[in-house]
């Protein structure tokens, strides 16, 4: 059960994200719960649409999102090593991570220090962060 709110809830942000312009997400997340259906009525997105293809950088190479996640679910979560909850969730991440082979997870961090790398680096050495990071 556990698993499949968390998946719901990514599924309902990857959808909200790819789909919604600002102006849309500002009225669906502002002081009020939205089922999926009505995110998805009100930002004129169809269950089905695929997420728009995003890309970064690894040690000079451009990485697609499509190329690593080709037939997964793909469970991205916004965080920084500053937040108390997005360190709280670390370890169901984890878990999602290691026991769902059909679910890529990766992170994007949000940091606000000079040297973002070497902050997440660092943070997911400790706790043993085994999925991909962004920053």
């Amino acid at each position: 059960m556990r698993l499949s709110l968390r998946l719901s809830f990514v599924v309902l942000l990857c959808l909200v994200l790819s789909t919604a312009s600002n102006s849309v997400f500002a009225q669906i997340a502002i002081g009020k719960v939205h089922t999926l259906a009505s995110v998805v009525s009100q930002s004129g997105a169809k269950v089905g649409t695929k997420m728009p293809d995003i890309s970064w950088t690894d040690g000079g190479k451009t990485v697609k999102l499509s190329d690593v996640a080709k037939d997964k679910v793909v469970f991205i979560n916004f965080w920084g090593t500053w937040c108390p909850p997005c360190r709280k969730e670390i370890p169901d991440i984890i878990e999602i991570s290691k026991e769902e082979k059909d679910v890529i997870v990766i992170g994007i961090a949000l940091e606000r220090v000079k040297d973002r790398v070497k902050q997440v680096q660092d943070y997911a050495q400790k706790t043993g962060i085994p999925y991909m990071n962004v920053t």
